[in-house]
């Protein structure tokens, strides 16, 4: 007997750096859903990649009752993956479709997004220095904060005050205006972003393994406690550290600690845990965490989608009330209202710098006077520019005239050098880069 496949829902993966066109205009900057769309339909047909070079998307091979059935699938779409399963067809009166899971579903259905190579964190806009090593974590239910349909993202922390800002890293400024941080020679700035309030940033980054390190990033520290709390405030361990000179970092081992993990979990926002970092000094640092239970899992794991079979705000829900798929069929043979959830990636926020092939001084020609300055033999961009993946090319000044340099390429070291973050591009001599 043939089984009959049905999609759940599918997991678009709007990255900054493949929907950019070589003019800076994205798919960001267009509001209209129907132009959305026409816009990813251009690039599929053009066979532009996507994300899915640089990420895998797995179902775990333990820790949940998912894993044993054949009846739950994992398949990449453009941009993304969908999940399906076995379903029964169900004719209804008005001659349209519907689909009934043949087999119950779970309560969560988990899938690792595995990096392919290290291209990913290379392009994509997060923080490189990290009191400790977590993976982003993405769910179609609320957790730190309320979840802004069809976004499986927490949205971006307010500003804080004093806190310190790694360039590119975003901030809200209200509940509506989200900028990029970057440094320049006149000191800190704030770039406004277009449609910023849903990209994924730092407050998603909460899935560790029961073992790992924290890092200061003070360097007086001598003594330190370590309390890790549930949800409603309940004390579930605490580590202390302590020694005669300063502490640069602890591991923090709670295997044996009584504690959910994913995959194989309710998805609830009691899967979220507090952990309260109390130093000398007035020291103090707490972070939200979320355990994994497969440490052989983490190396390569780059983030984790964790989806809620029903959840507290039915657009999230994968099935209607009745139990059947939102998938269906219409009268004309269309599948209609299949669930689509959205991850939002920044591109990576670099200074473009221009480095001659054989290290000799390079000079500015006087056309790229508004666009590059000169950097101790090297040309520098004015301003920090997105990495992408077709050509990005340089505005002229007062002028909708645009002129193409050199791009970084996917897999160039960054490097980061007096708070300023930098890709570097080798040239060779030329006319437009001649050397002095």
């Amino acid at each position: 007997m043939s089984v009959v496949y049905k999609t759940i829902a599918e997991v678009r993966f709007l990255h900054e750096y493949y929907l950019t066109d070589s003019d800076g205009s994205s798919f960001f900057s267009i509001s209209d859903p129907v132009r959305q769309q026409e816009f990813l339909r251009r690039r599929f047909e053009k066979e532009i990649p996507t994300v899915n070079e640089l990420l895998d998307f797995v179902l775990p091979q333990s820790g949940g009752e998912y894993i044993s059935s054949p009846f739950i699938r994992v398949v990449p779409s453009y941009g993304g993956f969908r999940v399906l399963t076995a379903v029964k067809e169900k004719n209804n009166a008005d001659e349209t479709i519907s689909y009934l899971p043949r087999h119950t579903l779970p309560a969560s259905i988990g899938i690792f997004l595995k990096a392919k190579n290290e291209s990913i964190d290379v392009v994509t806009n997060l923080r490189l220095r990290t009191s400790i090593s977590a993976r982003s974590f993405f769910a179609n239910y609320d957790l730190t904060a309320q979840k802004n349909f069809p976004s499986l993202c927490n949205g971006v922390p307010e500003h804080q005050p004093g806190s310190i800002y790694e360039q590119g890293q975003l901030a809200s400024f209200g509940t509506t205006e989200v900028r990029q941080f970057f440094r320049n020679k006149s000191g800190h700035q704030w770039h406004t972003i277009q449609n910023g309030r849903d990209f994924a940033s730092e407050s998603d980054r909460l899935l560790v393994p029961l073992k790992f390190t924290y890092r200061f990033n003070d360097n007086t520290i001598i003594a330190a406690n370590f309390i890790l709390k549930s949800t409603n405030g309940t004390v579930i361990k605490t580590i202390s550290v302590s020694g005669n000179q300063p502490i640069r970092e602890a591991v923090l081992d709670f295997s044996a600690s009584t504690v959910s993990t994913v995959p194989g979990v309710v998805a609830s926002s009691q899967l979220i845990y507090k952990l309260e970092v109390e130093g000398n000094n007035s020291f103090s640092h707490t972070l939200p965490l979320i355990f994994l239970g497969q440490a052989s899992e983490y190396r390569d794991c780059w983030g984790f989608v964790h989806l809620g079979t029903v959840t507290g705000n039915q657009d999230y829900s994968l099935l209607d009330n009745d139990g059947f798929l939102k998938t269906k069929k219409d009268t004309r043979g269309n599948i209609i209202n299949t669930p689509v959830f959205d991850i939002r990636l920044k591109s990576r926020f670099t200074y473009w710098r221009y480095v001659n092939s054989r290290r000799r001084n390079l000079s500015r020609i006087d056309e790229l006077e508004k666009i590059l300055e000169e950097d101790g033999g090297r040309l520098v961009s004015l301003s920090p520019k997105e990495l992408t993946y077709l050509p990005g090319m340089f505005r002229k000044e007062s002028s909708s005239e645009f002129i193409l340099l050199p791009n970084p390429e996917q897999n160039a070291i960054l490097r980061n050098e007096n708070d300023r973050l930098y890709s570097d591009i080798t040239v060779h001599e030329s006319p437009l880069f001649p050397v002095i």
